[in-house]
């Protein structure tokens, strides 16, 4: 139409801040966007999740307090086992000192495979008496034996005849399997060589231990 008039305007340009500026918040409308659909997807724990992890925590902590207690009943058998093969250890170190040191295996009442009597030398005030302990005075003589019956070896010491003295028992180890402990080579009646086997048997779970040591008679 002739009357009506039309007026093109060129689109004003945008500068190169305002481009930036319109980036940013595009970005940041995403990530808002993304935030609010990643909460909307969260959930909690269901009841029946709940119950089942509860059940295996339960079964983990009865599992664990069940070793507790096996371990806790099971300890003082352990002590008392390792404290009976340390004075088995004792015994025998004290068995091959006082005999390397005997002058006499006596023969009434033969040695046997259970006990031995012989003559030594002992730190004693007297036989059954004190320790001795003035290093300027000597040992003394004593008859002392050593006896294994059901499963447990006893120490006696005595005074030899027509000495002063006394007596004395001692229970040196128990718990062996068998009370047959020493053995004499070439025989029992005219020993060169003595060995001592102490064995423990097996017991809850561990294996049976065997002590064994010898002792040459050098005063023979």
């Amino acid at each position: 139409m002739a009357g009506d008039r039309f007026s093109l305007r060129r689109p004003r340009p945008i500068n190169e801040g305002t481009a930036q500026s319109v980036g940013w918040l595009a970005m940041d409308e995403a990530r808002v966007r993304s935030t609010v659909r990643t909460l909307r997807c969260e959930r909690g724990v269901s009841m029946v999740e709940l119950l089942v992890f509860t059940m295996m925590l339960l079964f983990v902590l009865a599992a664990a307090l069940t070793l507790l207690i096996v371990a806790v009943k099971s300890q003082p058998r352990i002590s008392d086992r390792d404290f009976a093969i340390q004075q088995a250890r004792v015994l025998q170190e004290r068995f091959a000192r006082e005999l390397r040191q005997s002058s006499l295996v006596e023969q009434t009442p033969a040695p046997t495979s259970s006990s031995i009597t012989f003559d030594t030398y002992v730190r004693r005030t007297q036989c059954g008496g004190a320790l001795e302990t003035d290093p300027a005075k000597p040992a003394i003589a004593c008859k002392v034996a050593y006896t294994c019956t059901a499963g447990a070896c006893d120490r006696t010491e005595a005074p030899l005849s027509g000495q002063p003295g006394t007596t004395v028992n001692e229970r040196l180890v128990s718990g062996l399997s068998s009370s047959a402990v020493f053995d004499y080579s070439p025989s029992s009646a005219n020993p060169d060589y003595v060995t001592t086997r102490l064995v423990f048997p097996a017991e809850g779970g561990d294996d049976a231990v065997t002590l064994e040591d010898g002792v040459d008679l050098r005063n023979r």
